[in-house]
């Protein structure tokens, strides 16, 4: 906002002031669903049944101020949490995200740090209407074989992890190929820190955190459909956002 009314082209200087902007943000949540919806449609998203599941930290405060912050007081939506794979404490929400194979985001919804990954997935299998698909996600996804087999008969998914060196099963060959689709959703998840910077909110209420994760989300949508009519690899975002 700041650096478009440094521009010397006249209409950036009448730019609303950031709460301004931040309700206008808001207001355009029903328009924003339904434009992913076209999107989805025009990519044909739902001709594949293969989807990789993720969670993905997102900090709001830092984690030396966590303990007495005045702001997301509500530990049942943002809290302390660990991130194995930084091997960091944070404070602040979990993005579960679900990609389909050519890294679009499908479905998402966030949830407070410390709930670990596995609450996560069932928690967001049994919201979201996943029928039909076949989720990959990573070790923190795995499940006993019954509660497994449960989803797959009741929610009529099928849930593919790989499984620990010391367990007596074993992934299939079939599973192994479908469980390298996995490398897409960590390269997602460097965009959206990375080139989308949503580890940098620096928002102060959790409505505003999720208008800017809902707002950041379908940039990427968009910019996978940009790229998708023009030949270029889908999530060659970097060029695009520039």
């Amino acid at each position: 906002m700041r650096f478009l009314k440094s521009l010397e082209y006249s209409p950036f200087k009448e730019l609303p002031d950031r709460s301004r902007y931040n309700r206008r943000a808001k207001s355009l949540k029903p328009l924003i669903e339904k434009l992913t919806q076209r999107i989805f449609k025009e990519l044909k998203v739902e001709k594949s049944k293969i989807r990789i599941i993720d969670t993905k930290p997102v900090p709001v405060i830092r984690y030396t101020r966590a303990k007495r912050r005045k702001i997301f007081t509500d530990k049942t939506r943002v809290s302390i949490g660990y991130c194995a794979s930084q091997k960091m404490y944070y404070c602040g929400v979990k993005l579960n995200l679900l990609v389909n194979k050519n890294g679009l985001p499908c479905q998402y919804s966030l949830f407070a740090a410390n709930h670990h990954d596995l609450f996560i997935g069932k928690r967001f299998i049994e919201k979201q209407n996943l029928k039909g698909l076949i989720l990959i996600g990573d070790k923190g996804y795995l499940m006993k074989e019954k509660e497994r087999k449960g989803f797959k008969q009741k929610r009529l998914i099928q849930l593919i992890t790989p499984y620990r060196i010391n367990q007596e099963k074993k992934n299939t060959k079939k599973e192994k190929k479908l469980l390298k689709y996995r490398n897409i959703i960590e390269t997602v998840n460097e965009q959206l820190k990375d080139q989308f910077g949503i580890e940098r909110l620096r928002t102060k209420t959790y409505q505003g955190l999720n208008s800017r994760i809902d707002n950041i989300i379908f940039t990427y949508v968009f910019g996978v459909y940009f790229n998708k009519p023009t030949g270029r690899n889908p999530l060659s975002l970097k060029s695009v956002l520039t």
